[in-house]
């Protein structure tokens, strides 16, 4: 694909989504009209995550990210979890790429701490924001291990509830092995980043012992599921 479809597409695929941000705040009652929506937004995000890295470069430019932010603050007024779903599927796309990364530099504890938040919404949406958890701990983000635990342990705080407890829920479901996979893979990158500071290791493994995360290992275990 040349340059200048490459703009195209990412400045179509920018514009559509600020089209469907207006389409939830009109229709956001009309559960028929909001299932069409999520059938166009799948769309959309299938062409972001099979695409070039190219095209993730002009989408960011084009201002796609908060785009997609703004729609998921209209669908959360819409209380369409489908459609947050298909909206962090697209970050989640977005952040496996180094520009993606890049560009939510300065803002990566806000984001962190709206991806925890949706994260508590289900299943569909917990693993979608895992995926963006283990991006962001297998990136070149400054400090990503000291960024990621302080955000951890401020959202517990604020919502009464244990660091990393919102994420490492979705062990507990043994027949969903996509999520065990992703989240067991950003506990070993938070480990690689925090190589050779054993007191932080130590005290994050100390944070995931206390939800009971040898028990749930132990579940996957006893189910004989050939992929953990």
């Amino acid at each position: 694909m040349c340059f200048i479809t490459l703009k195209k597409e990412a400045k179509r695929a920018v514009k559509d989504i600020a089209l469907a941000t207006d389409e939830v705040v009109k229709k956001r009652k009309d559960k028929d009209a909001l299932q069409k929506l999520l059938g166009n937004m799948k769309k959309i995000s299938f062409n972001i995550r099979s695409n070039l890295d190219g095209f993730v470069v002009e989408f960011i430019n084009y201002e796609g990210i908060k785009e997609i932010m703004m729609f998921i603050e209209e669908a959360q007024t819409a209380k369409s979890n489908d459609l947050i779903t298909v909206a962090c599927q697209m970050m989640s796309g977005i952040l496996a790429y180094k520009v993606g990364i890049d560009s939510i530099t300065k803002r990566a504890k806000r984001y962190m701490e709206k991806f925890l938040d949706l994260s508590t919404l289900n299943q569909s949406t917990k693993k979608q924001c895992a995926r963006i958890f283990l991006n962001l701990a297998k990136s070149n983000l400054p400090e990503v291990f000291d960024v990621i635990e302080k955000t951890a342990i401020k959202f517990a705080e604020d919502t009464e509830t244990m660091p990393y407890k919102c994420l490492m829920e979705g062990l507990n479901q043994t027949s969903d092995v996509s999520i065990a996979m992703t989240l067991l893979k950003f506990i070993n990158e938070m480990l690689f980043k925090s190589e050779g500071e054993e007191k932080k290791q130590a005290k994050f493994l100390a944070k995931l012992e206390g939800l009971g995360i040898k028990d749930m290992l132990q579940k996957w275990y006893q189910s004989d599921n050939e992929d953990i």
